[in-house]
């Protein structure tokens, strides 16, 4: 076989014709399938819509036919139920009775007829020449209508004389016991024109139609084609969708028809005779549009699968040309030296890189020449650049090539320095030489894999440079010899004398923190070895240098219970950088003893070294010293030495809290000298001073252990004393404190003295107390010693004060109530009792608080009793009372309201004069509208005044009545006296009237009397019927209480006057 020749490939194993078949294969696949799930989804979708709509319209003729049996129905059942026993009886009355039917006779169009229970005729209303009877068929459903009572729709069937086809509706006839004693008829002829040719007259669709079907018999009762009538259904079995119709199914699918004709079919029941209506459309019809769509997309399909295949081989053709150059230049190539030319390519794809492959590879041999020297001449200049000296040493030879920069480095010119290899050993620096030639021949016997070097060259003016030597070998024989190295050599003067420099400082800085006096600065290694001392050091902690270098911090300074968190600290400094946080510590000295100091970190690590620690500490001896001399001016008195306001506080405030967990008692005790100002006047204030220090110290001694005196200023002393077992435990120190204070004071020839008065309080108390109100509670009572005589104790009472405190701080909150309108009035109705008749109301304060809900006034009107606040309180009572008459007027309800008047606010000297006022403000009520009510004793208490008070209001039309009648001390003469028209009975007496005989015999005095001297009376606490019936039959019609109605809001009380109604047995005992 010839080597040389070209091999040929059929055309069918072509790489474009294989990608074109398998792209078509592909696309054909995808293009079909996708047409099919398009086709079968459109045709499911239209089936679902068709479907719901033919169900739709079934639905509707099935409710319009179920309606009109509903129709039939009702007609026969409203004309047997008028049949009776007598009339069943009467042939010619029953037959009379049916040719007035009418209506039913008109809905049959097969006529009305009766039979017995047995299906005897026996009447009938005839509407053609034909009539018909029960026919055999029928029996059964005639016995079923007489046993169960009910009416009901018979079953098609041909009837025997005449033959024709028909259904007939029966209603059972009752008789008075409701025992069936007859039926009554209907028949329909589906022959002849009826309700039912609604369906044989509509079509659906062009070739589709309804059917109405019988479930139980199975025969198509009528149909849009009647030859349909009485058509029996198919066998069970036979089809599916048949079988589920007739079980009840209701819904659509698609089935063959009778005739094998694919229907669309819905069905719907009639539930009133147990019959169902479908309609049909055959899927020809139906689903025509989804053909004609599918055959569109069959032929679209076929379009697209022929234009696919030409666009895929137009595409592949072009495509696939650069390629198929390629393949053919490859084959040139392997048969032939010579590549004419490159093969050309505008491509960025797989195919273009491959032609641009073979375009390099073709080409390769004659660039690797010029690419090597361009190369070189790029790495030449890429020194030079950098500037570097280049140096290449042919080691075989002993020539050395030294660049021009090399040489212009140290000052020579080109031709100033030879090429010989020892040339530029006679440059190198006496003290260097060794060490770079070393490193050099290191190098070349293979223990270093590069050579470098640090040393110094002499230049030419006479100076020594610091050269960074660097170098490689590049070249070698067979063995592995060295034959060729090149290297370049870098100026690094400037880097070695900063070096140098900073060698400098840092010798010259580590001599300024030695000589520091103040500040002591240690450096530690990562493992807490010391590795440098100053001298300030030594004289804080009493270790030398030498002592400590070497050792580890912890050895020396570090106190043992510090050792963990200082190892971790510092391990953390090292690994991560995380600083130690300077702050004050305590840390040991050689003799053992603790020194303060504050103490700073900071972790250093220069080039190539290991990271160092250094603590920089300040020692805080003479600042704690200090510190602690000021906390004394703070706390304690600068004269006496005692204890001043600021610790007394802290100390009772520990104390409190002691006595609380010990469940003891504490006293504070509050001095003042009597006598003091005195001798400070008349000896001055230098010996004053003396007997304050004195007295200070005697009452310091008089204490116990655990006790505080403290200076207040001046000659005011606080003492609290601690751990009692109860407050008769502290007379005893009070006693003391008493005698110390009043000893004689000698000083030179004066015997000086002077007592003391203490007030005393305990803790704890019945309600929580703090440190402040102890010292003002002890202060009073220090006051009221010095009022009771001096020299002596009072104790502080504390029950007194809550009692006050609470006092004020719920008159402070009802105050606040009012200014924040959280109160508000209920009225409670007053009625007559006989008549019925709502006389007026009675308005009942109430506070509506944020917290607690709704309170009632016996919570809060006896805290203001006393009070001036009781005033502003009832003047705003009387203000919203007259604005609700008001606001009832103007609904149209016109209802007098009473108001309860206090004792303070009734004689107050201007109760007139603000009467009026409020009046004024209020002119759509009139003065009548508004009684005043005032208690019994209350108006006794100024019975002038109170009388002056009742008849000036009487003048401006304002009534008064004396409520709680009968629980005060008056006197026929008090009551002749004051002009009230209306006395209130109190409930208390109401209340037991029906047990108590004596509470009976008041309340008829008290009636009595109110008819004598003309009064109205009115009984509160009405709270059953009997307590109004035994009222009535005392004669006191007027009445309010719970039996009449609860108080209530002011917008209940219209609807309640309007519904109220006395009990009926008030008004038969009237």
């Amino acid at each position: 076989m010839d080597p040389d020749a070209q091999p040929s490939y059929s055309p069918w194993r072509s790489l474009k014709v294989r990608a074109t078949a398998f792209t078509l294969l592909i696309f054909v696949l995808g293009i079909w399938s996708l047409s099919y799930l398009i086709s079968r989804s459109l045709q499911a979708d239209m089936q679902q819509l068709l479907g719901a709509q033919q169900f739709s319209t079934v639905s509707l003729l099935a409710q319009d036919v179920d309606d009109e049996l509903k129709d039939f129905l009702g007609a026969l059942e409203v004309a047997a139920a008028k049949i009776d026993a007598p009339m069943m009886a009467n042939a010619v009355a029953l037959q009379t009775y049916l040719g007035q039917r009418q209506h039913a006779a008109a809905l049959y169009n097969g006529g009305i007829f009766v039979t017995d229970t047995q299906g005897k005729v026996l009447a009938d209303a005839r509407t053609t020449a034909n009539q018909f009877g029960p026919n055999g068929d029928e029996r059964d459903t005639l016995a079923k209508v007489v046993k169960d009572r009910k009416a009901l729709v018979g079953q098609p069937v041909l009837s025997e004389s005449p033959k024709a086809h028909i259904f007939s509706i029966f209603a059972p006839i009752l008789d008075a016991r409701g025992q069936a004693m007859g039926v009554l008829v209907g028949v329909v002829d589906l022959g002849k024109p009826n309700f039912l040719d609604k369906i044989t007259q509509s079509a659906y669709g062009k070739s589709g139609g309804y059917v109405l079907i019988s479930a139980s018999s199975r025969r198509v009762i009528t149909a849009t084609d009647k030859r349909r009538i009485m058509e029996p259904l198919p066998a069970v079995g036979v089809n599916v969708w048949v079988d589920r119709f007739a079980a009840g199914y209701e819904g659509s699918a698609v089935s063959p028809n009778p005739k094998g004709v694919n229907v669309l079919v819905s069905g719907k029941g009639i539930p009133t005779a147990g019959w169902y209506v479908l309609a049909s459309l055959p899927t020809a019809e139906a689903f025509a549009p989804i053909a004609s769509l599918q055959q569109r997309m069959l032929g679209a399909t076929l379009l697209l699968t022929v234009l696919t295949g030409v666009l895929t081989w137009l595409v592949l053709r072009r495509q696939l040309a650069p390629l198929m150059a390629t393949a053919n230049a490859m084959t040139a190539l392997a048969h032939s030296q010579a590549v004419s030319h490159a093969l050309p390519t505008d491509s960025q794809s797989e195919i273009g890189q491959l032609v641009a492959g073979f375009n390099h590879i073709a080409q390769t041999w004659a660039q690797r020449e010029a690419a090597l020297k361009a190369s070189e001449e790029r790495w030449k200049f890429a020194i030079d650049g950098a500037g570097d000296g280049l140096w290449d040493w042919d080691i075989d030879r002993g020539q050395v090539y030294l660049s021009p920069r090399y040489k212009a480095m140290l000052g020579y010119t080109e031709d100033e320095i030879g090429n010989g290899a020892d040339a530029w050993r006679t440059y190198l620096h006496p003290d260097d030489a060794g060490s770079a030639l070393s490193a050099l021949q290191r190098y070349l016997d293979g223990e270093t894999d590069t050579y470098e070097a640090e040393f110094r060259m002499r230049s030419k003016d006479g100076s020594w440079l610091w050269i960074h030597g660097r170098g490689k070998v590049v070249e070698r024989d067979a063995s592995g010899r060295p034959l060729r190295m090149i290297g370049t050599n870098s100026d690094i003067t400037e880097r070695m004398e900063s070096q140098v420099r900073l060698q400098m400082s840092e010798i010259r800085f580590r001599q300024i923190l030695q000589d520091i006096p103040m500040v002591a600065v240690q450096g530690y290694g990562e493992n807490g070895v010391t590795r440098y001392w100053n001298q300030a050091s030594e004289r804080l902690y009493g270790f030398s240098a030498a002592e400590v270098l070497g050792r580890t911090l912890f050895d020396t300074i570090i106190p043992p219970e510090m050792h963990d968190g200082v190892r971790q600290a510092m391990g953390e400094m090292f690994a991560t950088g995380t600083p130690i946080p300077a702050g004050e510590l305590s840390l040991r000295r050689k003799d053992g003893s603790r020194v303060e100091v504050f103490s700073s970190h900071v972790c250093v690590q220069e080039p190539g070294q290991a990271p160092e620690m250094f603590c920089v500490d300040v020692d805080l001896t003479e600042r704690k010293a200090y510190e602690r001399q000021l906390e004394h001016i703070a706390h304690f008195d600068a004269l006496t030495s005692l204890p001043n306001r600021v610790l007394l506080a802290d100390r009772l405030q520990h104390a409190m809290a002691q006595t609380q967990r010990k469940q003891k008692q504490l006293a504070v005790v509050y001095l003042d000298l009597d006598g003091f100002k005195a001798i400070n006047d008349r000896h001055g204030h230098q010996l004053g001073d003396q007997v304050l220090v004195t007295l200070a110290q005697r009452m310091k001694d008089t204490l116990r252990e655990g006790d505080t005196i403290a200076r207040m200023g001046g000659d005011e002393f606080v003492a609290v004393l601690s751990d009692l077992q109860d407050a008769q435990a502290s007379e005893s120190l009070l006693e003391r404190m008493l005698t110390a204070a009043a000893a004689p004071i000698p000083s030179g020839a004066l015997n000086l003295q002077v007592s003391a008065s203490l007030g005393v309080t305990y803790y704890p108390q019945a309600r929580d107390i703090d440190a402040d109100q102890l010292l003002r509670q002890a202060d009073q009572a220090m006051y009221q010693a010095k009022l009771s005589g001096k020299n002596r104790y009072h104790v502080f009472d504390a029950e007194h004060d809550s009692s006050l405190r609470s006092h004020h701080e719920s008159l402070e909150r009802i105050r606040l109530a009012l200014e924040n309108h959280e109160l508000v009035l209920h009225y409670q109705p007053k009625v007559n009792m006989h008549t019925g008749e709502v006389i007026g109301a009675e308005a009942l304060i109430r506070w509506q608080h944020p917290e607690k809900g709704l309170l009632a006034p016996a919570t809060f009107l006896p805290v203001i009793e006393d009070d001036p606040l009781a005033v502003d309180v009832g003047e705003w009572v009387m203000d919203a009372a007259l604005s609700q008459v008001e606001r009832w007027r103007a609904a149209g309800l016109v209802l007098p309201v009473s108001v309860n008047i206090g004792a303070r606010q009734l004689q107050g000297v201007h109760f007139v004069e603000r009467l009026r006022t409020i009046l004024a403000r209020h002119p759509q009520a009139q003065p009548g509208c508004i009684e005043m009510e005032v208690l019994e004793t209350s108006a006794l208490a100024d019975m002038a005044q109170v009388s002056q008070v009742i008849e000036d209001c009487a003048q401006m039309g304002v009534r008064f009545a004396l409520d709680d009648f009968g629980t005060g001390y008056s006197t026929l003469t008090y009551l002749k006296q004051l002009r009230v028209a209306l006395l209130k009975i109190d409930r208390s007496f109401v209340r037991d009237m029906l047990d108590d005989a004596d509470d009976l015999a008041i309340l008829r005095g008290v009636i009595g009397l109110a008819a004598a001297f003309k009064r109205e009376v009115i009984a509160e606490g009405v709270e059953t019927v009997a307590h109004g019936t035994a009222l009535l039959q005392l004669g006191c019609e007027l009445g309010q209480g719970y039996g009449i109605a609860r108080p209530m809001p002011p917008d209940q009380m219209p609807a309640w006057v309007a519904s109220w109604r006395p009990d009926a047995a008030w008004q038969k005992n009237a």
